[in-house]
């Protein structure tokens, strides 16, 4: 990142949830990992909500949905790699991160724009603070970002009802 001339975004290890890659694993600038890979859609993701798109791949498998996982890590990233993995997809793309819009799923929808491709993109973010809430868990709920709104904004990117 030191070398890279303009504005960069790589999210780190965040506390209590499982780790996704061993010691091995190498992290570039404008790297992106595919954490699963499917048919139906791509979900592309960054940071604590990995962990929470991970628990969704269970519900949408459940509903015959075959979602392909991507760990957005790095900002910016492989365009032409990202709207590969998306055409893959059926250029169905649902983007969830745990902070406002503007952020990953803006330059997701600029890399589309200028891809040429037809995709469709959805965004899942925060809209609103929650006033209370006792757990992560309510507070992912009340977000709409637990993994049974990511999964039934992804299965209604595909028109499947759950």
């Amino acid at each position: 990142m030191i070398d890279h001339d303009g504005p960069c975004y790589m999210r780190v290890f965040r506390p209590e949830v499982e780790f996704l890659y061993d010691d091995a694993t190498e992290f570039r600038l404008g790297g992106f990992e595919v954490l699963n890979e499917g048919r139906d859609l791509m979900i592309a993701t960054a940071g604590y909500m990995v962990h929470e798109c991970n628990k969704a791949l269970e519900l949408l498998d459940r509903a015959g949905i075959d979602a392909t996982l991507v760990d957005m890590y790095s900002l910016p990233f492989d365009e032409d790699g990202m709207l590969d993995v998306a055409n893959e997809n059926g250029g169905n793309i649902l983007v969830v991160e745990d902070n406002y819009g503007g952020g990953l799923g803006s330059a997701i929808a600029d890399a589309c724009t200028s891809g040429g491709d037809a995709f469709t993109v959805r965004q899942l973010h925060v809209r609103r603070i929650p006033k209370s809430a006792r757990t992560t868990d309510d507070v992912m709920r009340q977000c709409g970002l637990d993994a049974a709104s990511i999964t039934a904004a992804a299965a209604g990117m595909v028109g499947v009802s759950v």
